[in-house]
């Protein structure tokens, strides 16, 4: 990976890490709302419909546990992004260095 020498502007870089950060959340729940969703329906169908949403169902909780994973991937980037170019931007600052 090549080093990019331009200077970054680290309150553009934290902000769009905080509507990231929004987008994750909204996924979150936009994950959990489908699931509930689906154990609702379940409920009232039967037989072979009750079958099949029961299938669907499972296979959303584990669709659901590995969105989980991965947004809290994001979220965890996300958050060492913004810290390590802060901290890079102090390290350079002038009042730093003496």
């Amino acid at each position: 990976m090549t080093m990019n020498r331009e200077k970054v502007d680290p309150a553009r870089v934290a902000a769009a890490a905080e509507r990231a950060g929004e987008t994750v959340a909204a996924v979150r729940t936009e994950v959990a709302l489908l699931l509930t969703e689906l154990t609702s329906i379940e409920g009232l169908a039967r037989g072979g419909a009750a079958l099949a949403l029961d299938g669907v169902a499972q296979q959303w909780r584990a669709t659901q546990v590995q969105v989980e994973v991965a947004l809290d991937d994001v979220a965890r980037a996300l958050a060492d992004a913004v810290e390590a170019l802060q901290t890079s931007q102090a390290a350079a600052s002038p009042t730093h260095s003496r």
